[in-house]
């Protein structure tokens, strides 16, 4: 039966199964052996949790991974809702408990751009808030 957990800094997903489903762990994507834990790793994301389920259906999993997972299926609906274009999006976040400085309306919109996209780069003006911006983003993830 394989196990699934996380490595030491929780940064990556880890298998452990058997030798025999060596060629079912080399199948999901971005697989990669690792020789310090003796386990397949994978990153830490939905679509790669999912694949190792779909893949391994009586997978055992640590508390970690399901507590993660978790984490991961909220950012992702709140993510959604943002692109989306969900006018209450940006109403729906905290922004006083982000930060104790409280954001402008543009700070706000750009921490949202950054939250929504797999890489991108804020470039504001100098003098706008991106040191604030990132912070808020920072918190917010």
């Amino acid at each position: 039966m394989a196990f699934l957990g996380l490595t030491n800094d929780s940064s990556r997903l880890l298998l452990h199964a058997p030798y025999e489903d060596k060629e079912w762990c080399k199948k999901i994507s971005d697989a990669s052996w690792s020789k310090e834990y003796r386990a397949w790793t994978y990153p830490l994301t939905l679509e790669h949790l999912e694949a190792v389920q779909s893949a391994f259906p009586d997978l055992g999993m640590d508390t970690n991974v399901t507590i993660q997972a978790q984490h991961l299926r909220e950012r992702m609906s709140k993510i959604e809702a943002i692109r989306k274009g969900d006018p209450l999006a940006l109403d729906s976040v905290d922004w006083q408990r982000l930060t104790k400085t409280p954001l402008r309306q543009h700070q706000k919109i750009g921490v949202l751009f950054l939250a929504t996209m797999e890489r991108a780069m804020l470039a504001d003006e100098m003098g706008c808030g991106k040191s604030l911006s990132a912070l808020g983003l920072a918190i917010l993830l």
